[in-house]
């Protein structure tokens, strides 16, 4: 994950995600870096969203993408 906020979040994949792809997301919390409860605020643990946009991004011997991802509203 490169950020968040309550509307949605960006993150880094070895995969290309298409406009309009619905994208289930869960965030483990037992990595080491993630102990901070300041690096975990407001973040969802589980939810759904919808890509916006996906572009590459060169790195030295992979090809990588950063994605925006949209939260869907829940359903209650």
């Amino acid at each position: 994950m490169a950020n968040h906020s309550p509307e949605g979040m960006c993150f880094k994949s070895a995969l290309r995600f298409n406009s309009g792809t619905t994208v289930l997301v869960r965030i483990d919390g037992d990595d080491q870096n993630l102990s901070a409860t300041d690096v975990l605020e407001g973040l969802r643990t589980i939810s759904l969203g919808t890509v916006q946009w996906c572009q590459e991004i060169p790195e030295e011997q992979a090809c990588w993408y950063e994605t925006g991802l949209k939260y869907l509203p829940p359903v209650y």
